[in-house]
């Protein structure tokens, strides 16, 4: 195997890690199929992979030929051979003439001049009459006899016992029959017992932070969400606060980047105290991520290893509202001298200081600049995707709206 199909093994173990942990955290762990125009239809997986239904389908297969999943069978359903769509249509044609104009007819015959015909051609207004001998037909069995059924073609009048069968798919347009069709088996999905237990380690992780955080009167949400600046609410899977100290929390499992840049585009919205990242994978990714943007990254194997990493994190947020609430009694107690014996010296005080907080100042403001362009320049990375993304699903609706189109002019000259 070469180092790219190692790579890219890797990059598909992640997305299928990440798939399977939000279906969990979403209590989505039964998967069951829709259909409609566009093909066999799994949404919530659609939503998560950001992928279209055959995608999805493979996806899943793959998953459950693995055994992270369970396949139940519930259907099969007839699909176009060339875009996959279920919405099939069937005809019946003539096997003379492949004319769609066929119908399914009874054979009378007027007993008294021999005449044979469909019943359409005997039928005049309410009554029937023998279109030979134009004699009214008032009784089965004494004026005439019903002697079998047959289709009847329209377009060439040709008769026949069985009409031959066309699909015709309603999205591409496309007409095949029925050696052409694909006849596909549908399956429902459930994740794992042993799936569920692996990767439901982040629970009891969450219930973890939340004790540990409970237990320094913090007040804990898991799974909160927060309005930021921009009036978007965010979701973190753990929400600690007290006082002036607000910490947000998420969890990946994969260790995937997309989880790295989530949690860095909410933190820039809600501009917490601390964001921390705890990563349940093997790679080092998110580490190396975290020191660039300012994130906290736990590598944790199991709930016992929090402990080591949070009690670092509890000595800084204890010492930081220490100081905190010195600071806030220090500026109680000061008693300022009076105005007219040290208004000169407070003067020169307020310039001396402001110079300093000012060059302060700029030094913090030049450092959030430098983070704000690494920062903006991942989010405009992540728009031109999305904006090739939107474009090239323009593009496709644009070119099925066409083929339908197509579709329904040669159905209609037919």
């Amino acid at each position: 195997m070469t180092e790219n199909h190692v790579v890219l093994r890797k990059d598909e173990l992640k997305n299928e890690q990440e798939l399977i942990s939000t279906l969990i955290k979403r209590g989505n762990t039964e998967l069951t199929p829709t259909f409609d125009k566009e093909g066999i239809r799994y949404p919530r997986v659609e939503e998560i992979l950001k992928s279209g239904p055959n995608e999805v389908r493979l996806a899943l297969k793959k998953l459950a030929k693995r055994g992270v999943l369970d396949a139940r069978f519930v259907d099969r359903v007839l699909t176009c051979p060339n875009c996959s769509s279920p919405e099939v249509h069937n005809k019946y044609t003539c096997p003379k003439c492949s004319s769609f104009n066929v119908e399914y007819t009874q054979l009378l015959e007027h007993m008294k001049c021999g005449y044979m015909g469909s019943r359409d051609t005997f039928e005049k207004e309410i009554t029937l009459v023998c279109p030979n001998c134009r004699t009214q037909l008032r009784e089965e069995a004494f004026d005439y006899r019903v002697i079998g059924n047959c289709f009847q073609c329209e377009k060439c009048n040709y008769r026949f016992d069985k009409p031959d069968n066309l699909h015709i798919c309603g999205k591409c347009g496309r007409k095949f029959s029925y050696q052409d069709a694909k006849y596909v088996k549908v399956f429902a999905y459930r994740i794992t017992d042993k799936t569920l237990a692996d990767l439901g380690k982040d629970h009891v992780i969450l219930e973890s932070i939340k004790e540990i955080f409970e237990n320094i009167g913090c007040n804990v949400q898991l799974h909160a969400g927060i309005v930021g600046i921009s009036g978007v609410e965010h979701h973190f899977d753990v929400l600690a606060e007290r006082e002036k100290i607000r910490i947000v929390i998420d969890i990946s499992i994969a260790g995937a980047k997309n989880d790295m840049i989530s949690l860095l585009g909410k933190k820039v919205d809600v501009n917490p105290t601390e964001a921390i990242i705890i990563d349940l994978s093997k790679s080092d990714e998110l580490s190396q991520l975290g020191k660039v943007y300012n994130i906290t990254v736990f590598k944790v194997a199991n709930k016992y290893d929090l402990a080591k990493h949070f009690s670092l994190l509890l000595k800084d947020i204890h010492s930081t509202e220490t100081s905190l609430s010195l600071a806030q009694a220090a500026l109680e107690q000061v008693k300022l001298p009076a105005k007219e014996f040290y208004e000169a010296e407070r003067t020169v005080a307020k310039e001396t200081i402001a110079e300093t907080v000012e060059k302060a100042e700029l030094e913090e403001k030049l450092d959030l600049l430098e983070k704000e362009e690494k920062i903006l320049h991942d989010y405009l990375r992540i728009l031109k995707e999305k904006k090739a993304i939107q474009e090239r699903e323009e593009e496709v609706k644009a070119k099925h709206k066409a083929l339908e189109k197509l579709g329904s002019q040669v159905e209609v000259t037919n």
